[in-house]
């Protein structure tokens, strides 16, 4: 397995693991039918979001797209990233609000429920705060 970074600003996506810091926040979206167009219809999910202690770059890799033939490419200056489907998981609970060092596996958002640039699959959390 290839290192999960690149010095401490450019870390590389799925399957590496990366270890992040920043402050842990609960974030408010819009869902469907209008994706913040009309915020009293439209559903409203609250997810926890990384706020980095600086920006990051992410390397993709063709392996993690969708689609053949696409070559190495970067997702630059991501300064916040939403943590996947952990919406009641205690230990984020317990942490918002705190610097903390978060590791898991990062990927390029591409489902609908993905609000953020790059997405973060939550594996462990520390508290700094």
């Amino acid at each position: 397995m290839a290192k999960a970074s690149i010095g401490d600003s450019i870390f590389y996506a799925m399957p590496n693991i990366s270890t992040l810091n920043g402050r842990l926040i609960q974030k408010l979206f819009y869902g469907p039918p209008g994706f913040g167009s009309d915020p009293k219809k439209d559903v409203h999910y609250t997810f926890f979001v990384l706020v980095l202690a600086k920006p990051i770059t992410v390397i993709i890799s063709p392996a993690n797209q969708m689609g053949e033939g696409k070559t190495d490419e970067s997702i630059q200056e991501i300064d916040s990233i939403q943590i996947k489907d952990q919406r009641t998981n205690p230990e984020l609970i317990a942490n918002v609000g705190k610097n903390v060092t978060v590791t898991g596996l990062l990927n390029q958002a591409i489902l609908p429920s993905e609000y953020t640039p790059v997405v973060l699959d939550f594996k462990a959390i520390k508290s700094h705060s």
